[in-house]
């Protein structure tokens, strides 16, 4: 499986303080439900799970990484133990509704912040919202032109460390 990881970088234009924060932390999810779509010869197929892939009622992490460097924020995502992607960097950032969008250079969309969700894009999706205070739950889509995957998973006691991020991102919004 490929990995995915995801990197969000933020230059403000402000003084680069030498202040330097680091917070490590992950997520336990279980997989709540799986469906996997296929064709083959033009006959729809409906299979359980891929090889050696995730089933309902394994758990996997998903594992956060920040460093903040005096003004400059920086947010790495490893969601390689479910969903098979693609590395990526944002280096711009927009406020829209208290949820901060991730682009490319290119201004290609990668993905939303925010308090109580979390999206990002590769070559298929992640969403993820808070539904009871630190529990979240999550959907993940991706595919190719021979099989779709819709994956969901309840992922328990988010720590206090994502909103310490979303605080971080938050201090110093245009």
């Amino acid at each position: 499986m490929k990995n995915i990881l995801l990197t969000l970088i933020f230059l403000s234009p402000l003084a680069f303080a030498q202040e330097t924060v680091e917070l490590k932390f992950s997520i336990g999810c279980k997989v709540t439900d799986l469906v996997i779509l296929g064709t083959q010869d033009g006959i729809p197929k409906r299979y359980q799970s891929f090889e050696d892939g995730l089933k309902p009622g394994v758990a996997f992490s998903i594992d956060f990484e920040f460093t903040r460097i005096g003004f400059w924020n920086r947010l790495r995502i490893d969601s390689s133990k479910f969903m098979a992607g693609v590395t990526f960097d944002s280096v711009n950032k927009k406020e829209i509704n208290e949820m901060y969008q991730f682009t490319s250079d290119g201004g290609l969309y990668l993905g939303y912040l925010g308090l109580n969700f979390l999206t990002f894009e590769s070559l298929g999706s992640i969403e993820m919202n808070r539904y009871f205070k630190n529990d979240w739950q999550l959907m993940s889509r991706d595919g190719s032109s021979k099989a779709s995957r819709l994956l969901t998973a309840n992922c328990q006691s988010m720590p206090n460390e994502y909103d310490d991020v979303y605080n971080y991102f938050n201090e110093f919004s245009d």
